[in-house]
């Protein structure tokens, strides 16, 4: 009886559990990094450009800027992704996003993600943790952090610098 109790808890269990896309995720999916060249900028405009971009970037109450170092040129915060795991638990993901600029360049690194279970199930721990997903949440993660990069990208080279003859 306790043998056909197990098989039959197994066989529902396990097939959930797989789609939750648990496992091992090598360190090198969770940071992402890119250098963008912006020739002619001088550091402190591509500070008050990224910090302008943080700004507009990150405006909800879970996304927030950290700390601001103007003199180093340096730029650190935290940015929330929301995503659902298996059968449409909610999720939201944290991770920290560090902004470094330098004459004519700057560099972005996304890293260090958590996770946390926002849903109602009692079942499941509310707190947060390392993300740890493979398959659909972890490349929902890194398509967040492409498109993340790809605005800051946009938002540095595309900037006008504006007339103070207004």
């Amino acid at each position: 009886m306790k043998r056909l109790l197990f098989i039959t808890l197994a066989s529902i269990l396990l097939p959930k559990m797989a789609l939750f896309g648990q496992g091992n995720v090598h360190p090198d999916s969770l940071v992402l990094q890119k250098v963008i060249e912006v020739p002619g900028v001088s550091q402190e405009e591509l500070y008050i450009r990224a910090n302008a971009w943080f700004v507009k970037y990150f405006n909800s109450a879970e996304s927030v800027i950290e700390f601001r170092d103007k003199e180093n040129g340096k730029i650190i915060g935290k940015y929330t992704i929301n995503y659902t795991v298996g059968l449409g638990d909610p999720y939201r993901s944290l991770q920290t996003v560090i902004v470094e600029v330098k004459e004519a360049r700057l560099r972005i690194t996304i890293e260090d993600p958590y996770e946390k279970y926002m849903g109602n199930a009692t079942l499941i721990s509310k707190a947060s943790k390392p993300f740890n997903r493979t398959g659909k949440p972890l490349a929902k993660l890194r398509s967040s952090w492409r498109e993340l990069v790809s605005s800051l990208e946009k938002s540095i080279v595309n900037t006008v610098i504006a007339d103070d003859k207004w």
